[in-house]
């Protein structure tokens, strides 16, 4: 059983925290180590959703790389 909670207060940031895709614009990207690329293209799509922009994410060089494309 769940114990329901009322007047806690959200924090509007938190999905976001770890990556910068509020200060993005088009063409910005950045990188991540190849064992968060699945995530972060996960959390980038989420975001974007939400937030009426596109991110494209791919494998680059040892790592991967998040770009903002709309």
């Amino acid at each position: 059983m769940y114990k329901i909670e009322k007047n806690v207060e959200f924090n509007h940031v938190q999905g976001c925290a770890k990556y910068p895709f509020p200060e993005m614009e088009i063409d910005d990207s950045f990188y991540v180590e190849i064992e968060d690329l699945v995530k972060a293209r996960a959390a980038a799509g989420a975001w974007g959703k939400a937030h009426g922009r596109k991110f494209s994410g791919q494998r680059h060089r040892e790592g991967g790389r998040i770009w903002r494309i709309e």
